[in-house]
C-alpha cells in the first residue's frame, strides 16, 4: 500500500539519475509553485532511514530552491533497481525539452530495463507467456511498432515512436562513444538526429577525428559528412567532383554560341586531348 506523507527534503536522495536537473526549468517551476503551490506530489521509495527519489526531480529541486523543509510525497515500497529506473525513464522520456541525444539515451536505457524486468522474453523462457507471445508476434507481423514499446502500452502511447525511429535512437545511444557524447552536448549537434546518426556510424577513432574538426576554433567543417571527408583526406576529391557536376549541369543550360566560346577558350587543351585519344 502506498502512503502520502510530508517528508523532509534533506532525507531524499536523487540516486543515480540518467539526466541531471537543468537550472533554467527549475527556476520557472519554482516560480510556478510559489504562485500555485505544489499540485502533484513527488514519488519516493524507502532506503533505510532515508528515501530515494522515484519521480519528481524537478519538483524536488524547485522546492529546495524555495527553501521548503518538507514536500508531499507518495511512498512506494518494494521497488527493485530496474523498476526505479523504469519509473525515471517514464517520467522523462516524453519531455519536449529532451534533446535528440538525451532522448536516445533514455530509450536505450528503456530497452535495457525492459529486458531486466522481462527476462523470460529476452532469453526464451516460458513460451506460453503473454509477454513473449506479444514480442514474437510483433517481430514477425511487419508491424511498425517496436516490440518493446508494444509490450508496454503506456510507453507506446507516451513515446509514439515507430520501430525504425526506436532503433535509430538505440543506434545513436549505443554506438556514440562516451567521449563523443560529452563533446556533442551543449552544441547544435546534440539536437540534430541526422548528424548524430552519421557520427554513430563511425568507429571510435574517426568519431574523435571528426569532433576535432567540428569543434575546432574556428570550426574546420560544418557537418559530420564534410568533417569525415577531411579526416580521410578526401575533401579535395569531393570538391573537384562537385565542380565537375556543376559544370556538366551548366553545360546543358548553355546555348550553342556560349558553348563554342567555352571550347575556343580551352582550345589548346581540347586539341591535345583529341590527339591523345585519337579523335583526329
Amino acid at each position: 500500500m502506498n502512503d502520502l506523507l510530508r517528508i523532509p527534503v534533506d532525507l531524499i536522495d536523487l540516486g543515480d539519475r540518467l539526466r541531471p536537473v537543468k537550472p533554467e526549468p527549475v527556476e520557472l517551476l519554482a516560480a510556478d509553485i510559489e504562485m500555485q503551490g505544489l499540485l502533484q506530489p513527488i514519488v519516493v521509495t524507502p532506503a533505510g532511514e532515508r528515501y530515494v527519489l522515484v519521480v519528481g526531480a524537478y519538483r524536488l529541486a524547485a522546492v529546495r530552491e524555495l527553501g521548503w523543509s518538507e514536500i508531499p510525497a507518495t511512498v512506494v515500497r518494494d521497488l527493485d533497481e530496474a523498476q526505479l529506473r523504469f519509473a525515471e525513464i517514464m517520467e522523462n522520456v516524453d519531455r519536449q525539452e529532451l534533446s535528440k541525444l538525451e532522448r536516445a539515451e533514455f530509450l536505450a536505457e528503456l530497452d535495457a530495463v525492459w529486458k531486466r524486468l522481462n527476462p523470460s522474453a529476452r532469453h526464451g523462457g516460458d513460451r506460453r507467456s503473454a509477454n513473449v507471445r506479444q514480442v514474437r508476434e510483433r517481430e514477425t507481423d511487419g508491424s511498425d511498432q517496436s516490440p518493446i514499446l508494444g509490450i508496454c502500452s503506456d510507453v507506446a502511447e507516451t513515446v509514439g515512436l515507430s520501430r525504425a525511429a526506436f532503433y535509430r535512437a538505440l543506434e545513436i545511444a549505443k554506438k556514440l562513444t562516451a567521449a563523443t557524447k560529452a563533446r556533442v552536448r551543449g552544441t547544435r549537434f546534440e539536437d540534430h538526429q541526422g548528424e548524430l546518426l552519421a557520427l554513430a556510424k563511425l568507429d571510435a577513432e574517426m568519431q574523435t577525428a571528426v569532433c576535432d574538426l567540428l569543434f575546432a576554433d574556428p570550426a574546420k567543417a560544418g557537418s559530420v559528412a564534410e568533417a569525415e571527408l577531411i579526416a580521410r583526406g578526401q575533401e579535395r576529391r569531393a570538391a573537384a567532383k562537385n565542380l565537375v557536376s556543376r559544370l556538366n549541369a551548366n553545360w546543358g543550360r548553355m546555348n550553342r554560341t556560349d558553348r563554342l566560346q567555352f571550347v575556343r577558350s580551352h582550345k589548346a587543351e581540347i586539341m591535345e586531348l583529341a590527339h591523345a585519344e585519337g579523335w583526329i
